[in-house]
């Protein structure tokens, strides 16, 4: 894991040879700007229920729920993380791992704060499970992130690292500036039907992790429910998006012989 100091000086060396000088400047850790969030209703007493993801979240004025990066602002929901990634890179894209996706080459990678589910052997934990204001995070709009790749030569833009279902504005948008570029997604699968579609109507691939494939591992340990997961996975599938599922191995944990066969046996069913 790099540390943030590490992280910073890789990521301002990949700007400057970019030659993308907006992309330079970096919000300090302290209070952040608001962008509008997708996907919420309205309810009374300036109460607010997030429907991005399966938590369903009701948030009180001037307050977060278990992603720590959507808030409740006089029944406005907002996002905090637009615009605000935490860490840049660039690297094989077999790392995420993709394996039948543009195999042999680079991608710009980026996340920033954030996740709505609590795997307790997160290896990201220092900035999935902080709040944005925990972290310096770098000003890079979405036309400065495809800038960023273009310059490089980068042929894929790749949100991962924490979960880009969290940052589901400022992933719209990067997917929708990015004309000539292919775009992937790296998640959990905790998210809700309606954008879910709207994400792989703009995406070239997403990547889900399929954590386990028991209702108890997903609870104890990822602190949310399969169930969706499953369902995401059937609907990106149906989507025709690039899809690729990956099973993290967490031995004494998910590795028992009958739910590994289960869920060969469930993936082996979605491919027909």
């Amino acid at each position: 894991m790099l540390t943030t100091t590490v992280r910073a000086f890789l990521l301002l060396a990949l700007l400057a040879a970019a030659g993308t000088p907006e992309a330079l400047s970096v919000w300090p850790a302290g209070p952040v700007p608001a962008h509008e969030a997708r996907y919420y209703s309205r309810l009374e007493r300036d109460l607010v229920r997030c429907e991005l993801c399966p938590h369903h979240c009701v948030i009180v004025p001037g307050g977060r729920w278990l992603c720590r990066v959507r808030e409740n602002r006089q029944g406005r929901l907002v996002s905090l993380v637009y615009g605000r990634p935490v860490t840049v890179g660039k690297e094989p894209v077999e790392k995420s791992p993709f394996f039948h996706f543009l195999p042999g080459t680079l991608r710009l990678t980026l996340s920033t704060a954030g996740c709505n589910q609590s795997c307790k052997y997160c290896q990201n934990w220092e900035i999935s499970q902080a709040r944005p204001e925990d972290l310096p995070a770098y000003r890079l709009p979405p036309d400065s992130v495809v800038a960023l790749a273009l310059g490089k030569g980068l042929p894929t833009i790749c949100l991962t690292y924490a979960e880009p279902v969290v940052f589901f504005e400022y992933a719209l948008d990067i997917a929708r500036a990015a004309w000539g570029i292919k775009t992937a997604v790296v998640t959990g699968g905790y998210i809700n039907p309606a954008p879910l579609a709207e994400l792989c109507s703009l995406v070239d691939a997403v990547k889900i992790d399929l954590k386990g494939f028991t209702a108890e591992f997903y609870r104890e340990v990822c602190g949310s429910r399969l169930a969706p997961v499953l369902e995401a996975c059937r609907a990106v599938r149906a989507s025709g998006t690039h899809l690729e599922l990956v099973n993290l191995v967490v031995p004494g944990h998910n590795d028992d012989s009958a739910s590994v066969a289960a869920m060969s046996r469930w993936i082996a069913g979605v491919r027909q």
